[in-house]
C-alpha cells in the first residue's frame, strides 16, 4: 500500500457521514495494524480536508519520486507546517522532512527529526511511526553505526504496509547486517528484499544484491546454497536469492578453477547457472585445471608503467637465463601472464596454472606479491616473490620470497660498494616511480 491508498482512503471517511466515517477510520486502523494485535494502531488524521488533501498530493509525488525530486519537495512541506502549524498531519510532514535530511546527507538532523516522532507519538504504531523507525535506523547505520541500526530496523521487516517506505527498510536493514558482519541473515534479508520488491523495481534490486554478494564470504554463499535446496521451496526465478548466489559462485568457481565448488553448483543448482553453465561444467570435468608440467614456469609480468614494464624486462631475462631457455636442446618452458586490473592477480596465476606451470614467479609490486601469496597457500603451488608481500602474508610452505624491495636493494648495492672503497656512489638511470 502507498500512502496515495491510505491518505484516500481517510479523505473520502471525511468526506462520508458520521457513521461511514466510524466505519473508514476502523478499516484504516485493522489495514495497519501490527499483524497478530500488538498495541493500538495511531492513525494520524486531520480534522481538515484541505490538510489533508494538500499533503496526499504531495505525498503521492514523493512515493513514485527519484531522490532528486523527493529533495524537491522539501519547500511544499515546510509550506504546509506554516499553513497547518496545530494539525496532527505536521508529524507525517515531518517524517517527510526527515527522509529529506537523510537523502541531503544530513544524518544527525534525520536522527533527530525521527526520534522526535516517535517521542510524540509516545510508543504507538502506525505508518508514521514506521517511518520514523526505518529513519532512525537508516540514520544510524549511515552514521557508522550499522549494530544498533540493525537492531532498530530488523523488527520492522515485512510489517511495513506503504511499499516505498518498505523499499528504504529492505535496503538499509540489508546493509546494516552486511556492515555488522552477520551474513547469514543478511543473506535472509537479500532474500526478503528480492521477494518484496516491485515488478518496476525488481532489476535494480537484483542488481544491487549482486554488487552486496560479492562481499560475502564464499563459505557463507555455499551454506545458503545448500539451505535453499534442502527447503525445496519452488519460486519463480527473477525473486530467487539462489540464482544470484549461483551466479556469483560460478564466478568463483571459474576464477578459481575449483572443480569441488564446480560439481557442487551442477548438483545443487544446475537449472540456475543460466549462461555459465557450459563453463562450470567444464572446470567440473577437469577441463581448465591446472596440469603440473615439472619443466615450465610461469611469469606473472606488469605492464601498466613504465618502471613496472622495466621491472618485468629485467625478471623475464634473469629468468630465462636461469632456465636455460636459449641453450640448445632445453626441455624448460616458460609462459606469462599479463595481470589487469582489481582482482587481475588471482585470474592470471589461474590461467598460468591451466598452462602446467608446476612453479609460478610473481611481486612486481607489494601489492602483487600479497595477492600471489595467498593464491599460493590457496591453491596449494610454489610461488616465488620477486618483491616481499606484506608481512602477514608470509605464512605459508608455498611461498618464497627471493627478491627485495628495489629501493632496498639499492641501498644495500651503495653500501657495499662505499665499503669497499668506492666513492661517490650515484645511481644511473631507474627512479622512485611505481614499482609494480
Amino acid at each position: 500500500m502507498n500512502p496515495v491508498d491510505t491518505f484516500g482512503r481517510i479523505s473520502a471517511a471525511f468526506s462520508a457521514a458520521a457513521a461511514l466515517l466510524a466505519l473508514g477510520v476502523a478499516t484504516a486502523g485493522a489495514g495497519c495494524g501490527a499483524p497478530g494485535g500488538g498495541a493500538p494502531v495511531s492513525q494520524t488524521l486531520s480534522r481538515s480536508p484541505a490538510a489533508q488533501a494538500e499533503l496526499h498530493r504531495i505525498l503521492t509525488r514523493f512515493a513514485s519520486g527519484a531522490r532528486a525530486e523527493r529533495i524537491a519537495l522539501e519547500p511544499e512541506l515546510v509550506a504546509f507546517r506554516e499553513r497547518y502549524p496545530g494539525d496532527d498531519l505536521i508529524r507525517v510532514a515531518d517524517a517527510h522532512l526527515a527522509w529529506i535530511a537523510l537523502e541531503q546527507g544530513d544524518v544527525r538532523r534525520a536522527e533527530a527529526l525521527s526520534a522526535e516522532i516517535e517521542a510524540r507519538g509516545r510508543g504507538a504504531t502506525g505508518t508514521t511511526e514506521d517511518i520514523a523507525r526505518v529513519l532512525r535506523g537508516a540514520a544510524l547505520r549511515r552514521a557508522g553505526k550499522p549494530k544498533p541500526a540493525f537492531g532498530v530496523l530488523r523488527p520492522l521487516v515485512s510489517k511495513v504496509i506503504d511499499s516505498y517506505v518498505r523499499s528504504l527498510l529492505n535496503e538499509e536493514v540489508t546493509s546494516a547486517a552486511m556492515e555488522a558482519g552477520a551474513w547469514t541473515q543478511a543473506l535472509e534479508l537479500m532474500g526478503v528484499w528480492l521477494r518484496e520488491a516491485g515488478d518496476d523495481e525488481r532489476a535494480a534490486v537484483r542488481a544491487q544484491i549482486g554488487a552486496l554478494l560479492r562481499k560475502v564470504p564464499i563459505e557463507h554463499l555455499v551454506s545458503a546454497l545448500r539451505a535453499g535446496q534442502a527447503a525445496g521451496e519452488v519460486v519463480e526465478p527473477e525473486v530467487d536469492l539462489r540464482s544470484l548466489v549461483a551466479e556469483r559462485l560460478a564466478i568463483v568457481a571459474r576464477e578459481r578453477r575449483d572443480v569441488a565448488l564446480a560439481k557442487e553448483l551442477l548438483d545443487r543448482a544446475g537449472p540456475l547457472l543460466g549462461r555459465q553453465g557450459d563453463a562450470v561444467f567444464e572446470i567440473a570435468a577437469g577441463a581448465g585445471t591446472a596440469r603440473v608440467e615439472p619443466p615450465t614456469v610461469g611469469l606473472l609480468l606488469s605492464t601498466r608503467t613504465p618502471e613496472s614494464r622495466r621491472r618485468s624486462v629485467e625478471v623475464a631475462a634473469g629468468v630465462a637465463h636461469g632456465l636455460g631457455l636459449l641453450r640448445p636442446g632445453s626441455d624448460a618452458r616458460l609462459v606469462s601472464r599479463d595481470v589487469g586490473g582489481e582482482g587481475g592477480v588471482e585470474e592470471a596465476l589461474s590461467s598460468l596454472t591451466a598452462e602446467g606451470a608446476a612453479v609460478l614467479i610473481a611481486g612486481s609490486s607489494r601489492e602483487q606479491a600479497t595477492a600471489a601469496a595467498k593464491f599460493a597457500r590457496t591453491n596449494e603451488i610454489p610461488v616465488l616473490l620477486v618483491h616481499p608481500p606484506e608481512p602477514a602474508a608470509l605464512d605459508g610452505a608455498f611461498v618464497f620470497v627471493v627478491g627485495e624491495e628495489p629501493a632496498r636493494g639499492i641501498e644495500v648495492l651503495a653500501a657495499a660498494l662505499a665499503e669497499r672503497g668506492a666513492t661517490p656512489v650515484a645511481l644511473v638511470g631507474g627512479g622512485d616511480g611505481d614499482q609494480q
